[in-house]
C-alpha cells in the first residue's frame, strides 16, 4: 500500500491555507453538529472560494447542476408527496457548495485539515465533558434544552448532564463517533507514523470512549482489528501497548457505563436498539411500498412517517416521525428509491477508495464501516458525503 504523505508541516500558513481549512470546517459542521447546523456557513466558505480564486470550475458545476436536476425530477415529478421548496432549496446549496469547495482543494489536503479540526473539537469535547461529570448540576453559557436528550451546551461543545456520552457539538454521540472514527481510520491507514500522529490517535480513541457509543467501539474494533491483520500497515511498533490500553477500556467502558448491556437489552427503556429497531421495519415498509423512486429526496414526509409509525411502530409507540428515521440507509432508499440511492451509495464506496488508497479486498472493513455509520445515522444526504460524488482538486 502506498502511504500517502501530507504537505510539510512547514508550509506557509497564507490566507489560503486559512480559507482551505475553514471550507473543510464548514463541511463537517453543516455535516451533524448541532451548534451551527445551517447551511450558510458552507455557503460562505464557497463564495470566499470564488472571490479568493477568481474562477469557477465549470465543469465540476454542470456536474452539480445535473445532480440537483436529478434531485428535482425525484422530489417533484416522481413523488406524490408535497414538495419541500426550503429542502430543495438546501440541497441545492449543500451540492453546489460542494462543488465549488472539492474543486478547489487537493483531497491530501482536505485530509490534513479535517484529522486536525476533528483533534480539536475532541479536545474541546473532553475538556467541557469532565467539567460537567466532575462538578454536577453546573450550568454552561449557551445552554439549550431539549426534550430528545436533555441539556446541550451550544457554541463551545455541548453535553447532557445526565448520564448520555460525550457528543461534543454534533447532535448525540452516535454522529460524533463517525467522524471519530472517520479521522481514526484516516490516521491509522493513510498517515505517516509519527509522534504527533500518535498522540492525535490516542486523543481520538479517548474521545471516542466518552462517547458510550457502543456502534463507535464496534467501528473502532473492526478499523483495529484490520490494522493488525493487515500486514501493510505500518502500526507495529508499541501495538501490544495499544491493544492493551484498548482492551482497558472496553472493560471500564462497559463496566462504568453498561451502556453495551442496555442497548442489548429489551427491556431497558433507553436501550437503543428497540428504536432503531423500529426505524428499520418502518424505514423497509416504507421502501417496499415505494421501491423504485422513493418518496423524494426533498419532499415534506412528516405526514407520511407518522402514519407508518402509527401502523408499523413496535417498541416505541407513541413517538412521532423524528424517531423513526435514524437508519440511514433506510431513510436513503426511502428517500431517493432503491436505483437512485444504489447509485448514491456505490460512488460513496467508490470514492471512498480515494482516502485510503487500498485495493478492491483491502477495502472491504472500510466498507463495512461505512455501512454501519449509514445504518446508525441518518447523515447520507449531508455536505461530507455529498462530496464523496465529487472528485477532489487534482
Amino acid at each position: 500500500m502506498k502511504v500517502m504523505r501530507y504537505p510539510d508541516n512547514k508550509e506557509n500558513f497564507t490566507f489560503k491555507i486559512l480559507l482551505e481549512y475553514f471550507a473543510v470546517f464548514s463541511i463537517i459542521i453543516t455535516s451533524g453538529t448541532a451548534i451551527i447546523n445551517s447551511i450558510f456557513s458552507l455557503v460562505i466558505a464557497a463564495l470566499f472560494i470564488i472571490l479568493y480564486t477568481q474562477k469557477v470550475n465549470l465543469k465540476y458545476i454542470f456536474y452539480a447542476v445535473i445532480i440537483i436536476f436529478i434531485i428535482w425530477i425525484n422530489s417533484y415529478i416522481l413523488s406524490s408527496l408535497p414538495f419541500d421548496n426550503k429542502e430543495f432549496l438546501v440541497m441545492c446549496a449543500r451540492v453546489l457548495g460542494i462543488a465549488i469547495i472539492t474543486s478547489n482543494i487537493t483531497i491530501n489536503h482536505f485530509k490534513k485539515f479535517y484529522i486536525n479540526i476533528i483533534v480539536l473539537l475532541s479536545i474541546n469535547s473532553i475538556i467541557w465533558f469532565s467539567i460537567t461529570k466532575i462538578f454536577k448540576g453546573v450550568v454552561l453559557p449557551f445552554t439549550v434544552f431539549t426534550p430528545k436528550y436533555g441539556t446541550f451546551y451550544h457554541i463551545i461543545g455541548h453535553t447532557p448532564t445526565n448520564s448520555m456520552g460525550n457528543c461534543g457539538v454534533f447532535w448525540e454521540p452516535g454522529v460524533f463517533q463517525i467522524y471519530i472514527n472517520f479521522a481514526i481510520a484516516l490516521l491509522l491507514f493513510d498517515c505517516v507514523r509519527s509522534e504527533k500522529n500518535n498522540i492525535k490517535l490516542f486523543l481520538l480513541s479517548v474521545t471516542l470512549f466518552t462517547t458510550f457509543s457502543s456502534m463507535g467501539v464496534i467501528c473502532f474494533g473492526i478499523l483495529l482489528t484490520f490494522a493488525i491483520f493487515n500486514n501493510k500497515i505500518i502500526i507495529k511498533k508499541n501495538l501490544k501497548w495499544f491493544i492493551i490500553i484498548f482492551i482497558l477500556l472496553l472493560i471500564i467502558f462497559e463496566a462504568s457505563t453498561g451502556v453495551i448491556r442496555d442497548k442489548i437489552d429489551y427491556d431497558a427503556s433507553t436501550g437503543s436498539i428497540l428504536s432503531r429497531t423500529d426505524d428499520f421495519i418502518i424505514g423497509w415498509h416504507v421502501i417496499s411500498d415505494y421501491p423504485l423512486f422513493g418518496i423524494g429526496i426533498a419532499c415534506d414526509s412528516t405526514e407520511l412517517y407518522n402514519q407508518y409509525a402509527i401502523k408499523y411502530m413496535m417498541y416505541y409507540k407513541g413517538y412521532s416521525e423524528d424517531l423513526a428515521q435514524s437508519n440511514g440507509l433506510c431513510n436513503m432508499f426511502s428517500s431517493a428509491g432503491i436505483i437512485l440511492g444504489s447509485i448514491y451509495l456505490y460512488n460513496i464506496m467508490k470514492k471512498s477508495r480515494l482516502f485510503f488508497q487500498f485495493k478492491s479486498k483491502e477495502m472491504i472493513p472500510i466498507y463495512i464501516v461505512l455501512i454501519l455509520f449509514f445504518a446508525n445515522e441518518a447523515i447520507m444526504f449531508t455536505p461530507f458525503w455529498i462530496a464523496f460524488l465529487f472528485k477532489w482538486k487534482n
